[in-house]
């Protein structure tokens, strides 16, 4: 073979006859066992061989994309294995299933009307953030984000059916991430209240724990969307915070046709470990750009007993547990204007921010009404926990990012009702505070009902 390429023939070819002995390749000859001729047969078989590949490439291609088309008309149903711990088991004969324009957008459809879309808020850390619309056909609306499973918007009618987001919140991601964000709306764990020193003892183990900015709150969220619900489920590690053991919890929002909003916490451990989950929504009925919950805003609290604070610890609980005085005593409706100036209130920041326990047996119960008397909006609190934690927003005013639609929220902007443990409970076990410690083989179960009605 030349310097220059594939040996060229030079024989006499007018005596070969046969179409086999002779190959024409542009323009050139090549005799049959010549260095030409291997050279060509190799390049055709190469050729060929990238013509199956290319074939069975284009065969996988055609057969995901038609995979993929059938799994979002519903007629089949693409899974996360267990091992993941989702669970997109759907009943598709409740679903109906509409693609829109925007981002990965979805539309399911439940037999009670209410539908849910899901669309991107943004990306962090390379990963999109899905947002989840509940909307029911009185025209409720709950909005969901996968960053620490938290909701972002909730509209809710008032007498005249006008809508409102009476939810506290921001309108970017980049908010919710910043490190000033006081958590609108998210799931706080793995314990939501104060724990003294940030230290606690479990079976005669001292741990410490991160009490900064850490937590579930800060964390991007499995999301499983389901029929007019959206699960999210997130694992932490061993040792994650402090905090002993693996934990894995799943928080459900599920928006009924009666108006609830119902909020299920559901949560194990691979070593004990003291658990309170709660749901930080911050509300104003009269919309979230409303006046201050002073103004029209009325609370009964279903509660005989309170949790007394240590003034000279703020947040901390004395250890006691108390029948409710003139200040504490909410069971009836009562104006917010007329308790939350008072004096002996200055201590914890110039209004509530106290736990009242719940009455009655375990299981779900109402433990809370707000009516605002101008809009006509009511919202009911049913829980299973042993007490409620009330707080009228004194700390707001420190707020620095602005609000959804550029409002600056102020001191009392909004109100919260957290059902929880009691404070630092894990610390109080002697003084008969229900025992907040996890062990493996049993399962945490938290349950909360948001109710909106109109008088």
């Amino acid at each position: 073979m030349s310097a220059d390429g594939p040996q060229q023939v030079t024989h006499d070819l007018t005596s070969l006859t046969t179409e086999k002995e002779i190959y024409n390749v542009e323009n050139r000859k090549y005799l049959r066992g010549t260095q030409g001729y291997e050279d060509y047969k190799r390049n055709v078989l190469q050729h060929r061989a990238l013509k199956v590949i290319a074939g069975i490439l284009a065969f996988v291609c055609f057969g995901t994309v038609m995979l993929l088309i059938l799994a979002s008309s519903g007629v089949i149903d693409i899974c996360s294995n267990k091992k993941a711990e989702t669970d997109c088991v759907r009943k598709k004969t409740h679903i109906s299933y509409v693609t829109s324009p925007s981002f990965n957008s979805k539309m399911y459809t439940s037999v009670s009307g209410v539908t849910l879309t899901r669309q991107s808020f943004g990306k962090l850390a390379g990963r999109e953030i899905p947002k989840f619309t509940l909307k029911n056909k009185a025209g409720l609306e709950l909005q969901l984000i996968s960053y620490g499973a938290t909701v972002i918007g909730l509209k809710v009618p008032d007498r005249h059916g006008n809508l409102s987001d009476i939810s506290l919140g921001f309108s970017s991601l980049k908010d919710y991430v910043s490190k000033d964000s006081p958590y609108f709306g998210s799931i706080v764990g793995r314990l939501s209240n104060r724990i003294k020193s940030g230290k606690f003892t479990v079976d005669g183990r001292e741990y410490i724990v991160d009490s900064s900015n850490g937590g579930f709150q800060r964390e991007i969220w499995i999301a499983n969307p389901d029929v007019g619900k959206v699960t999210f489920m997130y694992v932490s590690t061993d040792g994650d915070g402090g905090y002993p053991g693996h934990m894995t919890t799943h928080v459900t929002y599920m928006l009924t046709a009666a108006n609830e909003v119902m909020v299920t916490v559901k949560a194990t451990v691979s070593k004990a470990c003291p658990v309170d989950i709660s749901f930080n929504g911050y509300f104003n009925l009269a919309g979230h750009q409303g006046k201050s919950i002073t103004d029209s805003h009325r609370i009964q609290l279903l509660a005989d007993r309170y949790i007394p604070l240590d003034t000279k610890q703020p947040g901390l609980p004395k250890g006691t547990i108390s029948s409710v005085d003139s200040i504490f005593d909410l069971r009836e409706l009562t104006d917010l204007n007329t308790r939350i100036h008072r004096p002996q209130l200055a201590h914890f920041g110039g209004g509530f921010s106290h736990n009242w326990v719940t009455r009655g047996p375990t299981g779900l119960k109402k433990a809370a009404r707000v009516v605002h008397k101008a809009s006509g909006r009511v919202m009911e609190l049913y829980t299973n926990q042993p007490s409620v934690h009330f707080s009228t927003g004194n700390h707001l005013d420190n707020v620095r990012m602005l609000g959804k639609e550029y409002v600056h929220y102020t001191k009392h902007s909004g109100f919260s009702l957290k059902s929880q443990n009691y404070p630092d409970a894990v610390n109080h076990i002697k003084d008969m505070f229900p025992d907040p410690i996890l062990r493996p083989g049993t399962e945490y179960q938290h349950e909360i009902v948001y109710k909106f009605s109109t008088v």
